[in-house]
C-alpha cells in the first residue's frame, strides 16, 4: 500500500508564501538603511550584532583574495592557515566571481543573498521537520509560526522602560542561536547549520524506524529519539530552543494522541 505524501503540495505552497513574507519583513530594516544613504553617511550592510557581521565579511574577503584556509588577521606572528570558517571563505570566492570594481559591495550583496537563500531553506526544513511530528496541519502551521516569529518576553522589559534589567538586554534581542527570527535577520551560516541538524534528526528517525503512523510505531526507537532530543536540549549539539520547543511539543502531542492520527495509505 503506497504511503501518502508527508507534506501535501498545498501545504508547501502555504509555507513558501509565509516564508517569503517572513523574509520580506526581516529585510525591511536593510532596505531602509540602504535607501537612507548619503554622501557623508554610508550604510555598512549590517544591523544586528554588527561586530560579528563585519568579522564575517572580513573572513569572506580572505576567501575572495584567494585563501582556502583561515588566517588570523590580528597577530604579527607568522602562522599556518586552518580549516575554519569555510562557509564564509566560499562566500567570498563567490563574491570574487561577480562583476564590479568594489569588492566590499560585492561581499555585502553575497552575504545577504546567502542570508535569504539559506533562511528560506531553514523555514522549509522546519516545516518538514514538524510534519514528521504531527499529521495535524493546524498544529504544523501553528508550530511553524511559533518557530519563525516567536521569542521571549524581552519586549515587556522594553515596554516598561527596563531594556537592560539585571545589567543585560533580553536574550531574545541578541542571541540568534536561540531564536529563528534573529537567524533570518542576519546569520546565513546558522540557518544552514540548523537546517542540516534538523535533516540529520529526520534521517536518524527514518533509520531507526520512528514513525507517527500507529501501525509502525516502535516504542524502543521512540525512546531513543526522545533521549536524543533531550541531549540536544542540553546543548550537546546546541540546537536552537526556538526550533526545539514547538517541534518537541508537536512530537509529544502526537505521541500522546494516537486517536487523532489518520492511517497513512488509506
Amino acid at each position: 500500500m503506497a504511503e501518502q505524501r508527508v507534506v501535501a503540495r498545498a501545504e508547501w505552497r502555504w509555507v513558501l508564501i509565509a516564508a517569503l513574507v517572513a523574509l520580506a519583513i526581516v529585510n525591511v530594516p536593510y532596505l531602509a538603511g540602504g535607501s537612507s544613504e548619503r554622501p557623508e553617511r554610508v550604510f555598512g550592510g549590517c544591523i544586528l550584532l554588527v561586530d560579528d557581521c563585519y568579522s564575517y565579511l572580513a573572513k569572506m574577503r580572505q576567501g575572495a583574495e584567494g585563501a582556502w584556509l583561515f588566517h588570523l588577521a590580528y597577530t604579527p606572528e607568522p602562522h599556518r592557515g586552518a580549516l575554519f570558517f569555510p562557509f564564509h571563505l566560499l562566500l567570498g570566492k563567490v563574491a570574487a566571481l561577480l562583476p564590479g570594481s568594489d569588492l566590499t559591495v560585492r561581499l555585502v550583496w553575497v552575504y545577504h543573498a546567502a542570508r535569504v537563500i539559506f533562511g528560506l531553506g531553514l523555514l522549509l526544513t522546519v516545516y518538514r521537520f514538524l510534519a514528521a511530528c504531527t499529521e495535524q496541519v493546524v498544529v504544523r502551521r501553528l508550530a511553524w509560526l511559533m518557530v519563525t516569529f516567536g521569542g521571549g518576553l524581552g519586549w515587556l522589559l522594553s515596554a516598561f522602560g527596563q531594556p537592560n534589567w539585571l545589567g543585560s538586554p533580553p536574550l531574545d534581542f541578541y542571541l540568534p542561536e536561540g531564536f529563528a527570527f534573529l537567524v533570518l535577520f542576519g546569520f546565513p551560516h546558522l540557518a544552514l547549520a540548523q537546517s542540516l541538524l534538523l535533516w540529520g534528526i529526520l534521517s536518524l528517525s527514518k533509520a531507526w524506524g520512528v514513525s507517527t503512523t500507529p501501525a509502525t510505531r516502535n516504542t524502543q526507537h521512540e525512546s531513543r529519539i526522545t533521549h536524543y532530543e533531550l541531549r540536544i536540549t542540553n546543548h550537546e549539539l546546541r540546537i536552537s530552543p526556538g526550533l526545539h520547543s514547538p517541534a518537541s511539543f508537536g512530537w509529544r502531542w502526537a505521541s500522546s494522541s494516537p486517536s487523532t492520527w489518520r492511517w497513512r495509505g488509506r
